[in-house]
């Protein structure tokens, strides 16, 4: 389980590599200050509020990157949630809180689509049985048939402004470290992606890699839609998780969104 006491490391970069810093999203008064910001939901004053900087992109949309690292075996997942979005200098104002692992402040998706896929890394293990360890978001292509003493998930979506989730994303690995290799053992990555009704899958990709100094899952998963806020798509590419040797993580999800409308990011990372 989880060493207690250790807590998540976590930074986020904006894609030209601007710090995010902490801060409130701009006041009410002044019409400048307020011009094409679009508020999702109050902000939660016991959270420590991020300000992230991202990139616009040609015709239209802006692209956002947050990476973080952590220790398999953590009590407490990180969870970040989009409250104010400016699409006009593609600014992501997000509340970061600590949640127990395996339970998040806002709804889950209602699946009407989803996909996903595994892979195994080396075929030698300690012995055979359910993980002692499994993180607690949910992923049906994850590996139950053997024993895995590190395992680590991210968990990326957008919400609409009831907290529920339009789309999601998640990378998985699972591994067992020891004299700093992380493939000693057993090790397995899987991907899974759903959606709500009303968009569409449209990009697909995922990539496991094993090695002794890492294993990871990559995936590249859009989604579109012509009923929600009009036409409206979005991506998560490229987004990882990868475990190491000494049973850590790192991971990393950039994401890209067309429509500012109602259409949150939120984001997981737990072990």
């Amino acid at each position: 389980m989880i060493k207690k006491g250790v807590r998540i490391r976590f930074l986020l970069v904006a894609v030209l590599g601007i710090a995010a810093t902490a801060a409130a999203f701009p006041a009410q008064a002044g019409a400048a200050a307020r011009a094409g910001l679009v508020r999702y939901a109050a902000q939660d004053p016991a959270a420590a509020h991020v300000t992230l900087r991202g990139t616009k992109v040609a015709g239209g949309g802006c692209r956002f990157t947050a990476t973080g690292t952590g220790s398999a075996g953590e009590t407490t997942a990180v969870q970040q949630v989009e409250t104010a979005f400016d699409a006009a200098t593609c600014t992501s104002y997000l509340d970061r809180t600590e949640v127990a692992a395996g339970t998040t402040a806002t709804a889950t998706v209602t699946r009407s689509g989803g996909s996903g896929r595994g892979a195994a890394g080396t075929t030698a293990g300690p012995e055979e049985g359910v993980s002692a360890q499994v993180a607690s978001c949910y992923n049906p292509y994850r590996s139950t048939a053997y024993y895995y003493s590190s395992d680590a998930c991210i968990h990326s979506w957008f919400q609409d402004a009831y907290g529920n989730h339009l789309n999601d994303v998640r990378n998985e690995v699972q591994w067992n470290p020891y004299n700093g290799c992380a493939t000693y053992g057993y090790s397995y990555a899987s991907n899974y992606w759903s959606y709500a009704s009303g968009w569409i899958n449209y990009l697909n990709g995922w990539t496991p890699s094993f090695s002794c100094s890492g294993v990871t899952s990559q995936s590249s998963v859009g989604f579109y839609t012509n009923s929600y806020c009009g036409y409206s798509y979005d991506y998560y590419s490229p987004g990882y998780l990868t475990g190491y040797g000494d049973g850590s993580y790192a991971w990393s999800v950039t994401w890209y969104k067309s429509s500012s409308c109602t259409m949150a990011f939120g984001l997981l990372n737990e072990s």
